[in-house]
Parts: structure tokens; sequence; C-alpha cells
């Protein structure tokens, strides 16, 4: 099966990829807001964690079938997904906030 690179990357194939493809970040506007708002020793803790995926704790987000994962840095939590070769990061907070 083939995906598209516009097309999001189902985590079953997603996983297949871990150690082989270097992925490239963006920002939404909110990530980069939040990110740039935390403290320098934070900022280095995400960005290293958004920089090694697909290594790294994370999980599907249930009830989304976009191919939507979080990724657990801490106490913080990355929404993202999988749009070819670059990871699309949506939301960044802590992990009381970012499920609200």
């Amino acid at each position: 099966m083939l995906i598209s690179r516009s097309e999001p990357m189902p985590i079953k194939y997603f996983m297949l990829f871990i150690g082989v493809i270097r992925m490239t970040p963006q920002y939404s506007k909110q990530a980069a807001k939040y990110l740039n708002s935390a403290d320098k020793p934070t900022q280095q803790r995400i960005r290293e964690g958004i920089e090694k995926i697909p290594e790294g704790d994370i999980r599907p987000m249930e009830g989304y079938t976009d191919g939507t994962c979080r990724l657990r840095v801490g106490k913080y939590r990355i929404i993202f997904v999988i749009v070819g070769e670059t990871v699309v990061v949506r939301e960044i907070g802590s992990r009381g906030d970012i499920y609200k």
C-alpha cells in the first residue's frame, strides 16, 4: 500500500519507520507560541523530543481517524500528525491542560 505524501500516515505504517526517516518538524501558531513562551531548558527538552520522533513515548489519539498522535516529554504533551516526512505539531501543553 502506497501512502500519499499529502495524507497523514497511519500509526501502523508510522511505526515501521522507526529509526529510518529523519522527520522535519512544522509548528502550528499555537504550538510555536507555547514553545517560545516556555523557559529555555523546557524549550530544549521539547524540541529534542520532537526531533527524535518517531522514537519516544508516542501513542495514537483515540477518536481521531487522521493519524493524530501524542508524544510525552515529562509533564508536557505534544499533539502531532505525520504528513509524508513532516511532523506537523498541532499543540503543545502540560498534561493537565492539553486534552481540554
